[in-house]
């Protein structure tokens, strides 16, 4: 770690020195920059990414991480606002990469509402169910888990934080019946369980976490 830190200082020396678009993005300032991040120092961070010439690869991810830490969104519009600016400044045209980045000020501000919002416009369910968890709306998470689950394939980690989400929704006093919950858990373990066969490691303790669940319901 001190190592790292004399590294990001030597670096934050440079800006200081030869000033804006003068240090090339490479690994070396990649990792200067998450020190700086994980350690909330964003101005730092802010600092260090304004100095950068991007060589046609810009990070917005990395680049909205830190202005959001030194001024947090507030509102949707504001969020919007701001990640578009910051593409237009470093050479961003991706709209799915802007997005993200709206939804994730967003998040980090736990605007809920909003986050649910843009993640329904873009088809992204997960963050959808995550935001109805956040919302308590147990019918709008269950329907979210659905879409994001049983439509195309998506990763392990994504299956496990929607299955996650769905734990801790009660259902009781809901429209969402027991039935529902079986035929659903039964759907995805149906639709997963074929990737054992490429990635065993990978995906068997997701299946079975599946499989368990069902079993709590006295599925076998």
């Amino acid at each position: 770690m001190k190592k790292m830190m004399l590294m990001v200082g030597v670096l934050m020396m440079a800006v200081l020195v030869f000033g804006a678009g003068s240090v090339k993005w490479d690994a070396t300032q990649d990792a200067a920059v998450v020190t700086l991040l994980k350690a909330k120092d964003f101005k730092g961070a802010k600092a260090l990414l304004d100095t950068i010439d991007w060589q046609g690869k810009p990070d917005l991810g990395k680049y909205c991480w830190a202005e959001f830490g030194v001024k947090p969104v507030i509102s949707l519009d504001d969020a919007q606002s701001r990640v578009n600016a910051i593409a237009v400044q470093i050479g961003v045209t991706r709209k799915p990469s802007i997005d993200w980045n709206i939804m994730a000020g967003c998040r980090a501000s736990k605007l809920w509402a909003d986050v649910l919002k843009i993640s329904v416009k873009n088809e992204d369910y997960a963050a959808a169910c995550q935001a109805s968890v956040e919302l308590k709306d147990n019918v709008a998470c269950f329907t979210y888990a659905k879409k994001a689950l049983l439509g195309k394939p998506t990763t392990a980690p994504q299956v496990i934080e929607v299955l996650a989400n769905l734990a801790d929704m009660d259902f009781s006093d809901t429209t969402v019946t027991k039935a529902m919950q079986i035929d659903f858990l039964q759907s995805v373990n149906a639709k997963y369980s074929r990737f054992l066969i490429t990635d065993k490691a990978t995906w068997e303790p997701v299946i079975a976490n599946i499989r368990t669940t069902l079993e709590g319901y006295g599925v076998k």
